[in-house]
C-alpha cells in the first residue's frame, strides 16, 4: 500500500491493493482541498497528476450497475505533457475512488484509491454558519369568516425570506432559524386594504445516516409563529404558532449542483402558545434547485406552496382558509 500526502498533507492518497495503472503518479503540490458550497459536510477536492502513457484514455469511475457488470465513467483530459486535473466531492473525511485506464486495443488497466482529508484541515476549511436570502414572487389567496362577516382577499406581493444555520455536527445535527416577510405588497383585490404576512421557524436538524450521499434524507424539528399585519384592520388573525416537522430529501449532482424537496406539517393556535387541534394547521412543501455562482457563494430557484386553515371558536369562531404559492431566487454563502 503506497500513500502520498498532499496540499501541505490536508489531503492523503492512499494507492490501496495491488493493482496499479502504470504511467499515473500524482502531482502533491498542485492538489487542493475546499469546501463545498452546497454541504456542510462534503469537501472538493481538485487532483493532480500525470499520466505518461501514448494513446491511452484514464477513466474516473462513477457508479457501477452490480447486476449488468456495466461500469459508468468520467473521461479525464490529458494535456500533451501528460498532467491532468479532476474533481470530485469528498462526504466526510474519506473516499475510496476507482480510476480505470483504457489501451487503443481495449486492455484495461484499474486502481483504487483511497482519499482521507485530514480532520484538522476539515476545521480549517470548513465555516459552522450558512446564511441565505432571497425574494419571492407571491400569490396568495386569503378567506376568513369572523364575526358573522366573510371576506375573501387576494394578494401578489414580493416576500423577503432569509435564513441562518449553525453546524452543531457537521453531517449529522444542526440548529437553523428562518424567516419570511411580505415586502411590496403589488396587486390587492381590495384596493383599501394591505396585508402582509410575518412567519418565523426555530428548527433542530438530523440527517439520518442509512441514507448515503448524493442523496440526503434530514429531519428538523421545531417551533413555528405567524401572524398578520392588516390596515385597515377588517380581517386577518393574530399570533399564531406551534410545534413542526419538516422533512428534506437532497439529491447532489455534479459541478456543485441540488436538487432538494421539502414538506411541513405544523399545528398552530391562538396566542403562540397552544394549539386546539389538527384543524388548526399550516401544511406546505417546496422545491430548490442550486447551484454554484462565485467565492463560494450559490443561487437557488425556489418555489413554495403552503396552505394554512383555522377554526378557532374561542377568537369569536374565526376561520381561516389562506393558500399561497411562491417563486423566487436566493443566494446562499
Amino acid at each position: 500500500m503506497d500513500s502520498i500526502s498532499l496540499a501541505g498533507s490536508n489531503v492523503k492518497i492512499i494507492r490501496s491493493g495491488s493493482n496499479k495503472i502504470s504511467g499515473l503518479t500524482w502531482l502533491s503540490n498542485q492538489t487542493i482541498v475546499s469546501s463545498s458550497d452546497l454541504e456542510p459536510n462534503i469537501f472538493i477536492v481538485n487532483i493532480a497528476g500525470t499520466f505518461l502513457r501514448q494513446d491511452w484514455n484514464l477513466l474516473w469511475m462513477t457508479e457501477s450497475n452490480e447486476s449488468t457488470n456495466q461500469q459508468h465513467g468520467e473521461k479525464i483530459k490529458v494535456d500533451e505533457s501528460g498532467k491532468f486535473y479532476f474533481k470530485i466531492h469528498v462526504q466526510g473525511i474519506s473516499s475510496t475512488e476507482r480510476l480505470i485506464a483504457i489501451g487503443p486495443k481495449g486492455q484495461t488497466e484499474i486502481e483504487s484509491i483511497n482519499i482521507v482529508i485530514n480532520p484538522v484541515a476539515m476545521v480549517a476549511v470548513k465555516s459552522r454558519w450558512l446564511f441565505n436570502a432571497g425574494v419571492n414572487v407571491s400569490s396568495i389567496q386569503y378567506r376568513e369568516s369572523f364575526m358573522g362577516s366573510s371576506y375573501v382577499f387576494t394578494e401578489k406581493a414580493l416576500t423577503a425570506k432569509g435564513a441562518v444555520t449553525f453546524l452543531l455536527k457537521p453531517g449529522c445535527l444542526d440548529l437553523s432559524a428562518s424567516f419570511y416577510a411580505t415586502a411590496v405588497p403589488l396587486s390587492m383585490s381590495l384596493s383599501e386594504v394591505t396585508a402582509r404576512f410575518l412567519g418565523v421557524n426555530a428548527r433542530v436538524g438530523y440527517v439520518t445516516p442509512f441514507v448515503s450521499e448524493p442523496w440526503r434524507l434530514s429531519f428538523m424539528f421545531g417551533w413555528y409563529y405567524t401572524t398578520m399585519f392588516v390596515s385597515p384592520s377588517v380581517l386577518g388573525f393574530r399570533n399564531m404558532a406551534g410545534p413542526q416537522v419538516f422533512p428534506v430529501i437532497r439529491r447532489a449532482f455534479s459541478n456543485g449542483r441540488s436538487l432538494l424537496f421539502y414538506a411541513k406539517v405544523s399545528p398552530v393556535g391562538a396566542s403562540g402558545l397552544a394549539f386546539e387541534s389538527f384543524t388548526n394547521r399550516e401544511v406546505a412543501g417546496g422545491s430548490s434547485y442550486t447551484w454554484s455562482i462565485w467565492n463560494k457563494r450559490t443561487m437557488s430557484a425556489t418555489l413554495d406552496v403552503s396552505s394554512l386553515k383555522l377554526d378557532v371558536p374561542r377568537l369569536d369562531q374565526l376561520k381561516v382558509d389562506s393558500t399561497s404559492i411562491s417563486l423566487g431566487l436566493a443566494v446562499g454563502w
